[in-house]
């Protein structure tokens, strides 16, 4: 072969492997995942940046750092995106980051081979309770649930309460109780301590449909018992008020925030009390203390508990301004909004009045709805609506009519029940938001808001979730 042909040769070999590493890096290019793919709980996908997966603790814990550690003074990352990288890590972060919070895993220095860490320490506790919250409630109640039983959480309880507040799962609110009953008592009888755990139980509570017949009134006691009661007396909603009843009495030193949830929660909802609460309260309401009795009879009245009228009329020549002045607004509820002032003889008089007509025409009135005339049963729910002195024993009988086949007797019903503004008449209301006409699902409608004064979207799924009806 010539000088020439093999200088040809050699260039024709050249171009040929150019070629072949151009397309090579063409579909090396191509192939490289782009950082706008979203990554699961495991680690294959996120929407932020490649995050592998990962199951080796001592990875994870250096993932852990380097990312918070870019928070730092210059903030270069977002916080939500290190939260949400973390927790695309998936189940395996949980432990590890539990681990960081108990001081179990300590941060890098400034070694040579160690990034510097600039991030404060409550920045680095917001950002893995943070993490803790993105992820299922299986992932992380397993660590906390370990960390108690080893005793690896004595002296952080505060921790795992505020990690368990965000989970939002049932078996998360015995943990939380489980967890409270261990903290030492000096330091959860610490104001701000107290302050933070009322705060994650009630964001637990209120994640919890039901939850009223979740908590485990029988068996609190000690710490718990102290820090459930401290986070009930915050709330002034219908879900607290079993609880709240149920653990009144059980300790003189809270029965005071009980005695005040119990009031606001009166204020604010249409409840009715079962005979056992009831009793209870009233013997709040003639009790030594002042505070309690003035509590005790706002709760009374705004329950409407009729029974409990006497001891109202009682409180109206109370020694102490406060439990007079919290008696007349007792009676001015039960009345329905009857305003006369202080004088004794006067609700007297109306109380002797509505007992006369509640011992001879309440009956006889909820017997007439049953007739086949509707103008009878329309002159009868009238009247009802008139005396709220007993509401509740109304509303339960009214409620029965609201689905009645009868029309103009259904909707007289829900208007009724409107007017009394008792919440043993939701149950049956809901039922015709869902099943009714739109006639009667408009009169169902105004009467739920009536009652509630809330104005919440015509479906009665959203007013089971909000008024907590099973």
């Amino acid at each position: 072969m010539s000088p020439a042909q093999r200088r040809r040769l050699s260039v024709e070999r050249s171009t040929v492997l150019v070629v072949v590493l151009a397309l090579a890096v063409a579909i090396g290019l191509f192939a490289v995942p782009k950082s706008g793919l979203k990554r699961d709980r495991a680690g294959v996908k996120t929407g932020r940046s490649s995050v592998p997966a990962i199951s080796d603790r001592g990875a994870l814990e250096r993932e852990i750092w380097v990312r918070a550690g870019a928070l730092g003074a210059t903030r270069p990352r977002e916080f939500s995106d290190v939260v949400g990288e973390l927790a695309d890590f998936g189940a395996p972060i949980a432990p590890v980051a539990l681990a960081v919070l108990l001081g179990e895993v300590q941060p890098p220095t400034n070694d040579r081979n160690r990034p510097a860490l600039s991030v404060s320490t409550r920045e680095i506790e917001d950002v893995l309770l943070a993490t803790l919250d993105r992820l299922p409630p299986e992932c992380v109640l397993p660590p906390i649930e370990d960390a108690l039983h080893a005793g690896r959480l004595r002296g952080h309880e505060l921790i795992a309460l505020r990690a368990l507040g965000d989970l939002r799962h049932p078996r998360a609110l015995q943990l939380w109780i489980d967890v409270a009953a261990s903290a030492d008592p000096v330091t959860a009888g610490n104001d701000r301590f107290q302050a933070a755990a009322a705060r994650s139980f009630n964001r637990l509570f209120d994640g919890l449909v039901g939850s009223r017949a979740c908590v485990p009134t029988d068996a609190l006691d000690g710490v718990a018992l102290t820090l459930v009661a401290r986070a009930l007396a915050q709330r002034d909603d219908g879900p607290a008020l079993g609880p709240a009843i149920a653990l009144l009495g059980k300790s003189r030193a809270l029965d005071g925030g009980l005695l005040r949830a119990l009031a606001s929660i009166a204020r604010h909802t249409q409840l009715a009390l079962d005979a056992d609460g009831a009793a209870k309260v009233r013997g709040f309401a003639r009790g030594p203390d002042t505070i309690a009795r003035a509590d005790a009879m706002i709760a009374l009245g705004g329950f409407a508990d009729s029974e409990a009228a006497p001891i109202l009329l009682e409180g109206l020549d109370d020694p102490e301004e406060l439990v007079r002045v919290s008696a007349r607004g007792g009676l001015q509820r039960l009345s329905g909004s009857l305003d006369i002032g202080d004088d004794q003889a006067a609700w007297a008089d109306w109380y002797a009045t509505e007992s006369e007509w509640a011992n001879t025409r309440h009956g006889l009135l909820l017997n007439v709805l049953d007739s086949e005339d509707p103008s009878v049963v329309k002159t009868a729910l009238e009247e009802l609506a008139l005396h709220p002195f007993v509401r509740h024993a109304s509303a339960l009988t009214v409620a029965t009519f609201v689905e009645d086949a009868r029309e103009p007797v259904a909707l007289l019903a829900c208007e009724t029940a409107g007017r009394l503004r008792s919440l043993v008449a939701a149950p049956a209301l809901l039922r015709v938001l869902e099943t009714g006409d739109d006639a009667r699902r408009d009169a169902a409608w105004f009467a739920l808001r009536d009652i509630t004064g809330r104005s919440l979207p015509r479906t009665a799924q959203t007013w089971r979730e909000v008024l907590a009806l099973d």
